[in-house]
């Protein structure tokens, strides 16, 4: 007769286990959800969760971020049959984008093109997919931020800035630094108006003047040269925080740098247009 490993714990033992887990963080986690996220969310899952409530993270961040995190996971389970890997490859991001963004007329014509059945019903069953169409950009957007974010506090490098899945979410308005440390980092990115695309390079720049840019920013001339177009300055709002403004004058162009919403990832900045002056 074989018995079990003293280590060995069965399916449903480690569940109650996770529910038992979940119980020492109820207080910022929604708890009618309970149950649900003992089974979305893997042991790593709930050692994450429970560091950051000991870090003293916010309640309303933790509440969203778990949210994300629980979709995540169910969506993974659905769409390939197993949790997510750490670090995710760029495939199984851009089939997330692939899955969440599509095209409502194409799909008239391709019943293959968007999300599979499989995946929606699935999906629907647990109360995850409400939406009969594409997610919003901004949703999709918050999640990678979220699974960006959780990457990163596992101490592990991701492909969230690959040219492929920025293409993917038609991300636009934007530089994506090198590192978090944006004075001295470096970046590319894309500003979009009505009349022109305009790919950018950004790089730090060192001066004694306190009124110099802390960054220059490259467009590249019809044969491909880097031409100086504009900067980036570092200022200070009237509660002494700083914040970055860019300014192309050959286009009269300004804008604010700032985060997109929800996401967290510091090194992406999307740029924010003036609205203009009457």
């Amino acid at each position: 007769m074989k018995t079990k490993a003293p280590n060995a714990l069965s399916s449903s033992e480690t569940l109650a286990r996770r529910v038992e887990e979940l119980d020492t963080i109820a207080s910022v986690l929604p708890m009618e959800r309970r149950d649900e996220l003992a089974e979305l969310l893997t042991d790593q899952d709930v050692e994450t969760l429970r560091h950051l409530v000991n870090q003293g993270m916010g309640e309303n961040t933790l509440r969203a971020l778990t949210s994300d995190l629980a979709y995540l996971q169910a969506w993974s389970l659905a769409a390939i049959g197993r949790s997510l890997s750490w670090p995710a490859p760029e495939a199984l991001l851009l089939k997330f984008v692939a899955h969440h963004l599509w095209d409502p007329e194409k799909r008239l014509q391709n019943p293959d093109h968007g999300m599979p059945l499989d995946v929606e019903d699935k999906l629907r069953l647990q109360g995850l997919l409400r939406s009969t169409g594409p997610h919003a950009p901004d949703t999709v957007r918050r999640r990678l931020a979220t699974w960006s974010t959780l990457t990163k506090w596992r101490g592990l490098d991701g492909c969230f800035s690959s040219p492929a899945l920025r293409s993917a979410i038609r991300l636009t308005n934007f530089i994506q630094f090198d590192k978090d440390d944006i004075d001295n980092a470096k970046g590319t990115g894309l500003i979009s108006t009505i009349d022109r695309d305009l790919d950018i390079k950004v790089t730090p720049f060192d001066s004694t003047n306190e009124k110099a840019p802390t960054h220059r920013v490259y467009a590249k001339s019809p044969r491909g040269h880097d031409i100086e177009v504009g900067g980036i300055w570092k200022k200070t709002n009237g509660e002494g925080k700083p914040y970055y403004t860019l300014s192309i004058k050959r286009l009269g162009f300004n804008a604010n740098l700032g985060r997109y919403p929800g996401q967290d990832d510091l090194a992406l900045q999307a740029i924010i247009e003036w609205e203009p002056r009457d």
